[in-house]
C-alpha cells in the first residue's frame, strides 16, 4: 500500500535535484567561484536575480529532501524522530534562506515570491 506513495515521492525528489542542478550556480552554491575571486584578488561580481519558475518551487533542493526523507525506509517509533528532525532541518533552512534572498535581492525577488509557492508546488497543481 505504501509503494505507489514510495515511489512517487522518490521521483519527485530527483525531478527537484535535476531542476535545483539546472537553475543553480553551482561553482556559487559550492564556494569555488568565490574562492577564486578571492585568490585572484578580484572582486565578485554582484549577483544577477533570475525568475526561473522551472519545477514550480524556489527551493527545490529543499523540497526534494523534505520528499526522499519521507520515502526512504519505513516510518517506525524509532525513525519517525529522525524524519521530523530532517524534515524542520529543510523547512527552517529554506525560511533562513528566504530572509537571506530578501535582503539581498530586493524588491524583485518579493515579486517572485508572490508568485512562486516556496516548497511545494500546489500553485501548478491548481492550474
Amino acid at each position: 500500500m505504501w509503494l505507489f506513495p514510495q515511489i512517487l515521492l522518490y521521483l519527485y525528489g530527483l525531478f527537484m535535484f535535476y531542476v535545483g542542478w539546472k537553475r543553480y550556480d553551482l561553482p556559487f552554491f559550492l564556494g569555488t567561484k568565490q574562492a577564486k575571486f578571492f585568490f585572484s584578488g578580484k572582486p565578485l561580481p554582484p549577483m544577477v536575480f533570475q525568475q526561473n519558475i522551472r519545477g514550480g518551487v524556489r527551493h527545490p533542493w529543499y523540497s526534494g529532501g523534505i520528499a526522499l526523507v519521507l520515502a526512504f525506509g519505513s516510518i517506525t517509533d524509532v525513525t519517525l524522530g529522525s524524519k521530523i528532525v530532517l524534515i524542520c532541518y529543510f523547512v527552517i533552512g529554506s525560511f533562513l534562506e528566504e530572509r537571506k534572498l530578501r535582503i539581498e535581492l530586493g524588491e524583485p525577488y518579493k515579486q517572485y515570491c508572490r508568485k512562486v509557492p516556496m516548497l511545494f508546488p500546489w500553485k501548478v497543481m491548481l492550474f
